[in-house]
């Protein structure tokens, strides 16, 4: 059994004898794997696709089936209820059913599913993965790869808010360089925001385009300097308490054993001096 199932089934047990004290009936979560260094590897598959933008009526597709396995395995690491992953389940059954006719029937990929899965990733996987790592209440490198995940996801989430921001005013340019941003430009522009790079080749031209793009920079920067500086000055000293821990219950464990056999071997040797 690995560390991770291990830690899960511990949570869970946990959180069973919590409510089974307060006289509540146990709620059903997904045994957690927290194989949040997996997450972060498909949020920067989801993160190039996505920038690359492949032109052709397969890139929909392809987005789905990434942003659907991202999700579920998002909700698997952080050990969701039962109910929130069957949902999440049906959804990305029904979205990629969707591409995959639109692709066989070359007609237009219907953007409710692809917004969906997009709005579900940036929504839903955040609160999960953020609610998980308080449940588990224990800093170690899965913890730190979980704070990283949800850096990612800030990005993430507001190229998506930029191009909603686009889409409901489609006689304003969302960028004063540009009358016919993408999907990938507003990516790329998020990001250069995020982590405060600025390169210059994009600007919000309105005023909720500029707002919403220093609030992004302040949540990024104030995120990196509280909850990610926090869990990384804590790693060390978390995992030295545990291997102290660990050695003190050996050494008493040691102990105990130790003055089990002599009280078993004293009437033996009493038998013999007599």
């Amino acid at each position: 059994m690995t560390k991770g199932v291990e830690d899960g089934i511990e949570v869970g047990v946990e959180d069973a004898a919590k409510a089974a004290k307060a006289g509540m009936k146990p709620v059903k979560f997904m045994t957690p794997t927290y194989s949040y260094g997996l997450v972060l590897v498909l949020l920067m598959v989801t993160f190039f696709f996505i920038g690359i933008s492949p032109s052709g009526r397969f890139g929909p597709l392809v987005t789905l089936v990434i942003e659907s396995i991202t999700l579920m395995v998002v909700l698997s690491a952080s050990g969701a209820r039962r109910v929130v992953v069957l949902g999440a389940g049906i959804v990305s059954v029904m979205a990629i059913s969707s591409g995959v006719f639109h692709v066989i029937h070359d007609t237009p990929t219907d953007l409710t599913f692809t917004s969906t899965m997009s709005a579900l990733l940036v929504l839903v996987a955040p609160v999960a993965i953020a609610s998980s790592v308080i449940r588990r209440r224990r800093v170690d490198v899965q913890a730190v790869l979980a704070a990283i995940c949800l850096y990612v996801m800030i990005g993430l989430f507001f190229s998506y808010v930029f191009s909603v921001v686009q889409a409901g005013n489609p006689h304003h340019a969302f960028f004063t360089q540009s009358s016919n941003a993408t999907q990938s430009d507003f990516l790329y522009f998020s990001f250069t925001v995020v982590t405060t790079v600025g390169f210059g080749d994009f600007t919000a031209s309105g005023g909720l385009g500029r707002t919403l793009s220093v609030f992004e920079a302040m949540v990024g920067q104030l995120y990196l300097v509280t909850v990610v500086a926090l869990l990384v000055s804590n790693l060390g000293p978390a995992s030295t308490h545990r291997k102290v821990a660990s050695a003190v219950r050996e050494h008493r464990a040691q102990q105990v054993a130790a003055a089990q056999v002599a009280s078993e071997g004293s009437p033996s040797g009493d038998a013999e001096d007599g």
